[in-house]
């Protein structure tokens, strides 16, 4: 308390044009380091939030009404990629975390079977880096019920229940 007193005091006595650079400066860290949208890839929790939100504008596209056939394939694309760099970073920390990306993508490819929609080149992604993937999404336990018509996870508790 006494520091910050002194400081404060002192940043007083400067001139109001060194107070706003200081500020400035202040609020440029701040972005830096909290902001998760710079340097994802030094930080787990920035990067599963970018995962999440990327994650995010795929469910999005399959909830609307209307949707555009064979929409998202460039973001489940870069989806895959990105997850594929977090295993590579971080699946030894918390591999449960890509059940969820990854159930995901594989109801988007269903979905888009369900239209019509042929789509190899992300089937050949998500199975070619699909051999760890492939292991998580087994672990994640995932079955259908009959009675709801909605996938269920079993796992770890933090599987989220999204229906078809």
């Amino acid at each position: 308390m006494k520091w910050s007193r002194l400081y404060n005091g002192a940043k007083a006595r400067l001139p109001i044009s060194m107070r706003f650079l200081i500020e400035v400066l202040s609020y440029w860290r701040r972005l830096c380091r909290y902001n998760a949208s710079v340097c994802t890839d030094k930080d787990m929790q920035k990067m599963q939030y970018t995962l999440l939100r990327e994650n995010h504008i795929i469910e999005k596209g399959m909830s609307m009404r209307d949707t555009r056939k064979g929409f998202g394939q460039q973001k489940v694309t870069a989806l895959i990629s990105r997850l594929r760099k977090y295993n590579h970073l971080y699946g030894s920390v918390d591999k449960s975390f890509l059940t969820y990306p990854l159930s995901t993508i594989k109801v988007y490819v269903d979905y888009q079977h369900a239209d019509g929609i042929d789509i190899p080149e992300i089937e050949n992604a998500f199975q070619r880096g699909g051999r760890c993937e492939t292991r998580i999404l087994s672990v994640a336990c995932w079955h259908r019920t009959r009675k709801s018509r909605r996938f269920e996870g079993t796992g770890t508790g933090r599987l989220p229940i999204f229906a078809l």
